[in-house]
């Protein structure tokens, strides 16, 4: 066996790179799709019934809205009749004239005219009031103008609906087509909706019914849109097991549920259930029509589904079998480009073996074999330069050992400090020796935790003490270091590394020196203009005059017999970050001491002079907050992938948080009680009863979706949307989808006592809802704020901040908030309803429509005006129309710039804009950055 697989990949090794590539290739591509099918093959009819069972739950809880609209549209039509005066008149006031002269009077005439104007729409085909008075008052029958709307009751006797009214205690009935009489259905409508009044006329009580006829056909047209598998039903059912609308009666008989199994499975399950009926399974769904109480049935057959899954599999078997062909030829097409490209890259480096330097041919294609032959040509022409400057070489190389020897400072440090360490544990003098270890590792964390080479002073004052520290622990504590640094310099910039060389020259070179083998060194500084001078003096035994002119040119060596390449590095470094001008400066007093000046430019971030940073757009600019991190590292590069720029905007994901705080009922009780203010998340994965808070919180969802409840209204939350609440609010959280993160922010009246007390004592947006008291009496206000990338920086700050500190309060905390709440006081876009379901459908269909539709098309579709829909967007969500475009839009574009075969008209056209100019400018006020300038990185 071994003998055999050893065959296989001596063969394997011996085949040209076209073959082994063309094999990879196939393998790859191959074997992942076969694992799949086989893998998929048993689950394939599971997977179809739950993608179609999926659907069509989509499709319900679409479809529902809609009958609600309808039955709403219904009792509003009732509601619009009962409110007119002749109605008035004669059901909610005693009538003591005659049914002649009401039925004569003008409110008659305008009461017919206004019948007649309701039942012109689609939906209500009839208005019909019954009224059991004697034959003697028949003129409120016959008159012209009544008669087509008021009739005796003994007309609907007899009618199934008539007798539930008879039977019952109802006031009030939706009633389906069998439930009306013969002549009711043929003359006003299949369906009506049937109010129980009253008649008082001449001091005695006469039973009426008002009844709204509409027609079924809208309903059945709803259920039918709602199916999309052949040989499904949907229906409606009422509380008493009658059928008031099909997509087909006759396959909702064969499939027929009674109500209170219906209830009882909706009480247990709000999701498909599985049946069997007449020996066949079925999948039947329910949802609830609230308002008449009825419930939607939906019934998915099995034999239908078990048809879908295997037209799939043979599609799937097809689509493989085209695959596999392509996938051949294109593996080979792949593998020829690539080794014939190097096979002449071979052949021309085989010249290179009998002294050719001759150049290729410019490559017209520019992939990694491009770029190997670019780079031979690159080489080839440098090489006789690069000969001929091998005294350039030379001096490279001595660069390259002054390098090293500082190099070896910190190891030779490490080693003596070791040695020491080990001295005292044989000493048995432990606590020294965890002191030492303890400084040591500091020490070294300071040097080595940061990948950038630019720290703080504050940093490089604590690396030097700490070093000082450890010397003195060497040397019997002979070195007295005094720090006197203004704490207003201690935050700016400086390179690592450079104080520690010049106070280990004052300490080996200076006080090791003397005869006393004590001293002193002090460090101090101060502002000089636009600079910054350190000052490091000491008193030890001084620099000769010969000597210090030589100590910053690399080429001295000190009385011991080392090198001051450590200072001469130090110095020069400075010089390249920052110009001639900088670095450092010594004078000395043989005798007496030395002292050391270092200047530095005053600079609050570090700004090489060689290199041009690009101008910053504002504190929200995408390049220095995306790129930065928030340990204070510079970004190693300034290319922006799509996915990071639209990302950035919801960026807070449940990674940020989850190493820091937990989920809300882990954490909780850990907090600290005294505690003013604290964060917490809420992976939302069911439902979350009603409760209240004896705090303000601001819940911002980070992930996934939300149906967030506040005092009975129902408020949509995708990513992005923040909802603040006051102690008033009772709300509770409605499952939407996995992987939520709900982020709550809790704040304690007492929060605001320090430094937010000016802002709380404004007039403003925000203080007003925290002092419970708003425009419209709302306990809550909504911010869509998923658009803003300054919002959402002010968010992740504020989370790192707290977790950075332990979960507690600190000023920068404080801070952050002051700014966030600035922000939102001054937003405009906000709202005191938020979105509703109405609006969500409305939000899902501008995300789908608004590229190819007009607001006009959009707006007709809802059955609005523009001026009618903006509005509505605006109050329900504080956004006009435009500005949800806008983010569609320019989330399309982002897309699409990297792509070179389009250019930047043909981008900003897909995209919808009119022009250019238009284009550019809702880019980069979003983005701060141009098309163009986002677009170059790629190209």
């Amino acid at each position: 066996m071994n003998n055999f697989f050893k065959k296989v990949r001596q063969i394997y090794g011996d085949m040209s790179l076209q073959s082994k590539f063309t094999l990879a290739l196939m393998v790859t591509v191959t074997v992942p799709v076969l694992m799949i099918g086989i893998f998929f093959y048993n689950r394939l009819y599971d997977m179809v019934v739950s993608y179609t069972i999926r659907q069509e739950q989509d499709a319900s809880a679409k479809t529902s809205p809609m009958i609600d609209e309808i039955v709403q549209e219904v009792t509003d039509t009732y509601d619009e009749i009962a409110s007119l005066p002749f109605f008035q008149t004669l059901f909610h006031q005693p009538v003591n004239t005659t049914m002649s002269s009401q039925a004569a009077s003008g409110d008659a005439k305008d009461f017919q005219a206004q019948i007649q104007e309701i039942t012109k729409s689609d939906l209500i085909t009839g208005v019909r009031i019954y009224v059991d008075l004697p034959n003697e008052h028949s003129p409120l029958f016959q008159s012209s103008t009544t008669e087509d709307i008021f009739a005796p009751v003994n007309s609907i006797r007899g009618t199934y609906w008539h007798g539930i009214f008879q039977g019952s205690h109802v006031t009030e009935l939706y009633a389906p087509s069998f439930y009306l009489g013969t002549q009711e259905q043929e003359n006003y409508g299949d369906m009506a909706y049937i109010r129980s009044i009253s008649l008082y006329f001449h001091g005695k009580s006469y039973p009426a019914y008002a009844a709204v006829y509409y027609s079924c056909k809208p309903l059945k047209d709803i259920l039918s849109q709602n199916l999309s598998l052949d040989g499904s039903v949907s229906y409606i059912i009422n509380e008493r097991d009658a059928l008031v609308a099909s997509s087909n009666e006759a396959l909702s008989g064969i499939y027929w549920l009674s109500y209170e199994s219906i209830a009882e499975s909706v009480m247990s399950s709000n999701n498909f259930i599985e049946r069997n009926i007449l020996d066949n399974k079925i999948y039947a769904g329910f949802y609830r029509i609230s308002q008449p109480g009825w419930f939607m049935v939906t019934v998915l057959p099995s034999d239908p589904l078990i048809h879908q899954s295997t037209s799939l599999m043979m599609q799937y078997v097809l689509f493989y079998v085209i695959f596999m062909v392509l996938a051949l030829v294109l593996a080979n097409m792949l593998a020829h480009s690539i080794t014939n490209r190097l096979s002449s890259v071979i052949t021309q480096m085989g010249q290179v073996r009998k002294g050719s330097l001759l150049p290729m041919a410019s490559p017209v294609y520019h992939d990694e074999v491009g770029d190997l032959i670019d780079t031979y040509n690159f080489m080839t022409r440098k090489m006789d330069k690069l000969i001929a400057d091998q005294g350039k070489a030379a001096e490279d190389l001595r660069i390259a050992e002054f390098n090293s020897l500082q190099a070896q400072i910190n190891p030779h440090f490490l080693y003596n400090t070791m040695d020491m360490i080990n001295w005292l544990a044989q000493q048995g003098r432990n606590s020294e020796v965890i002191d030492a270890v303890q400084n040591l590792s500091r020490f070294y964390k300071l040097t080595l935790s940061r990948r950038q080479s630019i720290s703080t002073i504050a940093q490089e004052e604590e690396h030097v003490s700490i070093y000082v520290h450890l010397q003195n622990m060497r040397f019997h504590d002979g070195i007295s270091f005094v720090s006197d640094i203004p704490d207003e310099l201690m935050e700016y910039p400086i390179p690592k590394l450079t104080l520690q060389p010049v106070i280990e020259n004052a300490i080996l070179h200076g006080i090791l020196e003397t005869d006393r083998k004590t001293g002193t060194i002090v460090l101090t500084g101060w502002m000089e203009e636009e600079d910054i001078i350190l000052l490091i003096s000491d008193d030890g035994v001084g620099i000769p005059p010969e000597k210090l002119a030589n100590i910053l040119t690399g080429t001295d060596t000190s009385s011991s017999g080392g090198s001051h390449i450590a200072i001469y590095n130090t110095h020069r470094r400075l010089q390249i970050l920052y110009g001639p001008q900088y670095g450092l400066t010594y004078s000395s007093e043989p005798g007496q001491g030395t002292e050391v000046q270092i200047r530095l430019p005053a600079q609050k971030e570090y700004q090489s002079p060689f290199v041009h940073n690009s101008e910053r757009h504002g504190e929200d600019s995408l390049l220095s907050l995306a790129m930065v991190s928030s340990s204070g590292n510079y970004p190693s590069s300034l290319s922006v992938t799509p996915e990071a720029l639209l990302e950035y905007s919801q960026k807070m994901t449940k990674d940020l948080y989850s190493n820091n705080i937990r989920n809300l009922h882990q954490i909780f009780r850990e907090l600290p009680r005294n505690e003013s203010f604290y964060i917490l998340t809420h992976e939302v994965s069911s439902d979350f009863p009603n409760h209240t808070h004896d705090y303000f919180e601001l819940s911002y969802l980070s992930s996934g979706s939300v149906i967030n409840v506040i005092d009975g209204k129902e408020i949509y939350m995708e990513a992005g949307d923040l909802v603040m609440m006051n102690r008033k609010a009772v709300h509770s959280l409605r499952f939407q989808q996995a992987n939520t993160l709900l982020i709550n922010f809790c704040l304690k009246e007492d929060f605001f006592d320090r430094t937010l007390r000016t802002f709380y004592e404004d007039q403003n947006l925000i203080s007003d809802f925290f002092h419970e008291h708003t425009q419209s009496n709302r306990n809550y206000i909504f911010f869509s704020l998923g658009h803003s990338l300054h919002a959402q920086s002010l968010l992740t700050s504020v989370i790192q901040e707290y977790a950075d500190n332990d979960f507690r309060l600190s000023f920068a905390l404080e801070s952050y908030f002051l700014l966030l709440f600035t922000y939102l006081s001054g937003a405009e876009e906000f709202s005191y309803y938020g979105i509703d379901s109405r609006t969500h459908q409305m939000l899902q269909y501008i995300l789908t429509h608004s590229l190819d539709h007009s607001q006009e098309e959009i707006a007709a579709h809802f059955r609005l005006s523009p001026e009618e829909l903006n509005q509505h967007l605006k109050k329900r969500t504080g956004r006009s129309f435009y500005s949800f475009v806008q983010e569609i839009r320019l989330d399309k574009a982002v897309k699409l710039l990297p792509k070179p075969e389009l250019n930047i008209y043909q981008i900003a056209e897909e995209c919808g804009y009119k022009n250019i100019k238009e284009f550019s400018e809702d880019f980069r006020k979003k983005f701060h950055i141009s098309p163009t300038e986002y677009r170059k990185q790629f190209m």
